[in-house]
């Protein structure tokens, strides 16, 4: 588990086990994918790979070049007081599609694209994918929510 007081930019393969958090925004600047995985289709039969990203504001697809045309992203991620968002998604022309395999939690749904009746005028068409494996495995302390602890309890009647 890392932990930064700070703006944290992240991009890339991994290849084992994370969690990374933040006081500030998470940028992701290019695909955020698993080693043990196949472009589009997610993690393989197998995968011990798994990412969490926790920001206490936004989770940012950035506009970057390699953000230009589609991003996929491997990970669970947490916004605690704000949303997963796309830079400049009202901008420019389509990119494309935003693969996510895992999970988002939000505080707030944030814009990742423009539309019309026939179709994304900009930012991404969504491709949203639940990693199953989360259901038994999750990143390192990370937030889980199948265990409560009775903080204060009170009937009245």
């Amino acid at each position: 588990v890392l932990w930064f007081d700070d703006t944290v930019e992240i991009q890339g393969t991994l290849d084992g086990e994370i969690t990374i958090g933040c006081s500030e925004d998470i940028w992701i600047m290019g695909d955020v994918v698993y080693e043990a995985s196949s472009p589009g289709l997610g993690p393989e039969d197998g995968c011990d790979d798994i990412l969490g990203l926790v920001s206490c504001n936004d989770i940012i697809i950035g506009e970057t070049t390699p953000n230009m045309n589609d991003c996929e992203i491997h990970a669970h991620m947490l916004a605690l007081w704000k949303s997963l968002e796309v830079e400049r998604y009202n901008h420019g022309a389509p990119r494309g599609d935003l693969t996510i395999w895992g999970g988002v939690a939000q505080h707030s749904v944030g814009a990742i694209g423009t539309f019309n009746k026939w179709g994304i005028v900009s930012g991404y068409n969504k491709d949203y994918h639940f990693d199953t494996r989360m259901s038994v495995l999750s990143p390192p302390g990370y937030p889980e929510t199948n265990r409560y602890v009775l903080v204060y309890w009170s009937e009245e009647g």
